[in-house]
């Protein structure tokens, strides 16, 4: 799958999650478009299905949750990409990736 292409498809479905948010290539998943940590897996599995191969979970935002003392609260911090870079990252692994 060509860059171009993933690009149109991870901006398609980032526009299908966040359908009230202006959408575009530069738009950052976490910041921009409030994408969470329930987002994140259903567009990694997305992509993984239409692509064809397993991504690694770097590729990414990652959140961060931990329990702060004895409390039920939690925080969540994301390391986050716009979809530009989210695209890059995805045509550098399926480039890398050797097909059977």
């Amino acid at each position: 799958m060509e860059y171009e292409e993933i690009l149109s498809y991870v901006l398609d479905k980032v526009r299908e999650l966040t359908p009230e948010k202006e959408v575009n290539e530069n738009s950052d998943l976490v910041r921009d478009l409030g994408l969470d940590s329930l987002d994140i897996p259903e567009l990694q599995l997305d992509l993984e299905d239409r692509i064809g191969i397993e991504l690694d979970d770097k590729i990414f935002p990652q959140y961060d949750t931990r329990q702060i003392g004895s409390h039920e609260n939690k925080t969540y911090s994301a390391k986050s990409y716009t979809i530009q870079e989210l695209a890059k990252n995805i045509s550098r692994a399926t480039s890398q990736h050797q097909f059977i």
